[in-house]
């Protein structure tokens, strides 16, 4: 699918720009190592061994990990990723698998081989339901290829007038069945199929049916990082 909502990372002008104006007050390493010189040689080694750490923060540039801020009445996080070096926004999270912060991130799909996120969540709704779809529509289809086959079985039994011969007993029942078996096989494989794997994008599709009327993703519903209702809902039908 398409790009999920990959938070660019800064580029490295951009890190210099920011660098250069958090250091732009502060007294720079020349000044400080021609300080130290005109120590004595004793004082002078003892401190440089220790200036040199208090140095090197003095110029690295801090931010707060965290910060809150309150959404509808709840109070949400605002972090900082030390990986890409960016404040994610609300409902942002780094996908450990694509090393990316991505925009309201829902999941990995491993089927896809790609985050399901801001950009390309109905994509996936709609791939959901086009794929319920389908083995709803292959369900149907092959089951009525059964039926035709084990009918047309009943009448090649029923001799030439064509009559529909019924079922006297179980061994009748089978022999029939088997005869259905050998004229559709890949009719049947394919119920047996559908019926094993079909149950699973429609619970999937009933399960983000759920998120997307309550308006959460599947990270946030996971972590349970709402203790009622997303402060981001606006009402069952908005949500959609």
């Amino acid at each position: 699918m398409m790009d999920p909502g990959i938070i660019p990372r800064p580029q490295a002008y951009e890190k210099a720009q920011e660098y250069n104006a958090a250091t732009s007050n502060k007294p720079s390493l020349a000044h400080a190592s021609s300080a130290s010189s005109s120590s004595t040689t004793s004082s002078s080694s003892s401190s440089s061994s220790s200036s040199s750490p208090s140095l090197a923060n003095s110029n690295k540039i801090t931010r707060p990990s965290i910060q809150h801020i309150n959404i509808g009445g709840n109070v949400v996080q605002f972090k900082y990723c030390t990986t890409c070096n960016v404040f994610r926004p609300p409902r942002s999270f780094h996908c450990i698998v694509c090393d990316n912060c991505v925009e309201r991130f829902d999941h990995h799909c491993p089927w896809i081989g790609n985050c399901i996120a801001e950009r390309n969540y109905s994509y996936f709704i709609l791939f959901l339901v086009c794929l319920s779809l389908l083995c709803v529509w292959l369900g149907i289809w092959c089951i009525w290829l059964l039926n035709d086959a084990f009918n047309d079985t009943g009448r090649r039994e029923g001799g030439r007038g064509g009559g529909r011969k019924e079922i006297g007993d179980a061994k009748q029942f089978f022999n029939r069945f088997y005869e259905m078996l050998k004229d559709a096989p890949f009719a049947f494989a394919l119920v047996c199929f559908d019926m094993l794997a079909g149950w699973f994008p429609t619970l999937l599709l009933a399960y983000h049916t759920y998120l997307t009327t309550t308006n959460q993703t599947t990270n946030e519903q996971m972590r349970s990082m709402f203790a009622h209702v997303s402060p981001y809902s606006r009402g069952c039908l908005r949500n959609l």
